[in-house]
């Protein structure tokens, strides 16, 4: 779970005196109608659409000499991927995630 939501312990015991939150019965009825088709035509749309903002964020000579795959790609392979280019584009966001991590 990379980033968990905590709540405290007192905050938790509060919120079980007060009302209900009232998304839960939306969320129940949007959970009925959402698959794995709809949610796979929900993030091609979002590729296509923000394909444009990807910029990237590795130096080039990084990106050449470990043949990372170039983040604008990106949204085509996960949309329309075989197992070889999945694997490359994975492991380029971890890549480039730990790289992130380790020079900020």
């Amino acid at each position: 779970m990379a980033h968990p939501e905590m709540e405290l312990l007192d905050d938790h015991k509060a919120s079980l005196r007060s009302a209900m939150n009232p998304f839960i019965r939306v969320l129940k009825k949007l959970a009925k109608n959402i698959n794995n088709k709809v949610i796979n035509k929900m993030m091609q749309q979002l590729f296509v659409e923000t394909q444009a903002l990807f910029t990237e964020t590795l130096p080039q000579s990084i990106i050449q000499e470990l043949q990372l795959v170039p983040k604008t790609l990106h949204y085509s392979i996960f949309i329309r991927a075989n197992q070889e280019l999945l694997a490359k584009a994975q492991f380029r966001l971890k890549f480039e995630e730990l790289f992130l991590y380790n020079y900020n």
